[in-house]
């Protein structure tokens, strides 16, 4: 009759000696985080329909546009913000669709944590300049007669009703981030393909 013995692993081949898995990065469609993905879709389209309703406030002149100091400062603020904030939230979307910041140099940040405080950097600025676009609003409202055929009256307005659903939109997409950072954790990954 045979006898069985335990089959043992020699000192040179321990658990952890053995080699990593290769793991695969690739460029592809991540659908696992779509509320950011689509959060950020949803704030770049508001943030490009407020830089457009800011660029469209005045008409040009032969001396270049016609607004008073205050109204002009604020429509600049808001065309600088409104742009910058959009090619931020363009980068922070095709990056999480694309499955790029699962990418091994990207892997390493913590993407939760940045996205909640860009959100917040959104919010801020955002907010201070939609209440002021809609003062301004009123105020361009008591230009005389003869000047008002260069103006586009509502365009403030608008810019300010969008820029306060885009600060909306970044509360909630901060809120979800937030709640990802309770549950799992701030260095947590964002889900990939």
């Amino acid at each position: 009759m045979e006898q069985f013995t335990d089959v043992r692993i020699e000192d040179d081949q321990t658990e952890n000696s053995r080699p990593a898995p290769v793991v695969a990065y690739k460029i592809g469609l991540n659908k696992n985080y779509l509320p950011t993905t689509v959060l950020f879709l949803l704030i770049s389209i508001f943030l490009f329909i407020t830089w457009v309703c800011c660029a469209s406030v005045t008409k040009p002149t032969a001396e270049g546009f016609y607004l008073d100091k205050k109204s002009a400062d604020i429509r600049s603020a808001f065309l600088f913000f409104s742009a910058i904030d959009f090619l931020i939230s363009i980068i922070i979307f095709l990056g999480i669709l694309l499955n790029i910041v699962n990418f091994k140099f990207f892997s390493k940040l913590p993407w939760i944590l940045i996205i909640c405080i860009i959100d917040i950097f959104f919010i801020i600025p955002l907010f201070i300049l939609s209440i002021l676009s809609a003062v301004a609003e009123s105020d361009l409202r008591k230009i005389s007669i003869e000047e008002q055929k260069y103006i586009n009256y509502g365009a403030l307005a608008a810019a300010s009703f969008f820029g306060f659903l885009t600060t909306l939109l970044c509360i909630a997409d901060c809120v979800l981030e937030i709640i990802h950072i309770f549950r799992y954790g701030w260095r947590s990954k964002i889900p990939g393909i």
